[in-house]
């Protein structure tokens, strides 16, 4: 029997695998905690962001994430921390993920222009497989289906690791460049059998902040550029796009796949409310794969809190990559 657990596992895992290792989040710069740990207290003022997606809703390999997190700037130091929570539940709950973790970043001015910053993160994760959601060959009875007990190991133990991840932020006021490695130490994740090891992931993004001006010299809007480059094991992902923003309103579209290949993922509309208080967006991915518009896409929401200040405000240089206006 254990061939046919073999071929479960492996069905759950493959669709897991399209997905890529991580959670997913289209609207990265609201989750910027999941994104790059250099983010950490980069907005100027403590932030509390609450995020939930819902991905592939119409299949049975569909994936929901639930994350909070808190940064906080430290103006005395020229740095900040944050701290993060993160549920992962793929395949109807038949996999989950767990995870809890901090984060702390330092700010370096290089130039009159130019500021760096550079953040290292610590999580622990568990991860669980529920067996006892899966069907085996031994329960199938023919003509009536699947009745019977199975004689496989349905209990499993949780498996429980320590990564570490680092990452750094070239930035001006109008102009920003990251580039962080999550899972440095390759951590060790497997269930029942190998030595499976959680591939490093690297991370590339860069955007801007460009204000459009009319006729009378005055600001418009603002554009947003932004590309996102990440490579995990095999997989490769590009997201591309922009959001225009204006006074309390913001509107995005991004692409998320490689052009010219056969890798497509889907085409990402976002739409944002935003004041001094908080920040409110929501986002729809219309699925261009070969898994078909049959998934339903996927749905995310994001709620960031703005607090008010704990330290005295000083000279801070706010990096455009925030999530916001």
């Amino acid at each position: 029997m254990r061939s046919y657990l073999l071929l479960t596992l492996i069905l759950v895992l493959t669709a897991i695998g399209t997905r890529a290792q991580d959670a997913e989040h289209t609207q990265f710069y609201a989750n910027s905690m999941f994104l790059n740990p250099a983010l950490a207290g980069d907005f100027g003022s403590p932030e509390l962001v609450f995020s939930y997606r819902n991905q592939w809703p119409g299949i049975s390999a569909d994936f929901v994430t639930s994350t909070i997190s808190y940064d906080q700037p430290l103006r005395s130091v020229r740095g900040g921390f944050a701290i993060t929570a993160l549920n992962d539940r793929a395949a109807s709950t038949v996999m989950s993920l767990t995870s809890f973790g901090g984060a702390y970043s330092t700010n370096l001015d290089l130039t009159r222009k130019w500021s760096m910053r550079f953040g290292i993160q610590g999580n622990f994760t568990q991860e669980y497989l529920d067996m006892a959601k899966l069907t085996f060959n031994d329960q199938i009875v023919s003509g009536i289906g699947f009745i019977l007990p199975t004689s496989e190991m349905l209990d499993i133990a949780p498996v429980n690791y320590v990564d570490v991840s680092q990452g750094m932020l070239f930035y001006t006021n109008k102009f920003f460049f990251g580039y962080a490695a999550h899972h440095m130490n390759r951590p060790k994740k497997s269930f029942i059998f190998g030595n499976s090891q959680l591939p490093v992931k690297h991370t590339v993004h860069m955007g801007a902040s460009i204000p459009i001006m009319n006729r009378y010299g005055r600001e418009s809007f603002k554009l947003r550029p932004n590309i996102l480059y990440r490579h995990q094991g095999p997989f490769d992902q590009l997201n591309i796009g922009a959001t225009i923003t204006k006074d309390k309103f913001g509107i995005g579209l991004q692409y998320r796949g490689i052009i010219n290949s056969t890798f497509r993922d889907a085409l990402q509309f976002i739409i944002m409310l935003s004041n001094r208080d908080y920040t409110l967006g929501y986002s729809y991915d219309l699925t261009v794969s070969d898994i078909g518009v049959n998934a339903l896409g996927a749905h995310e929401v994001n709620m960031k809190i703005i607090l008010p200040e704990i330290e005295k405000k000083k000279k801070y240089t706010v990096p455009p990559c925030h999530y916001g206006f």
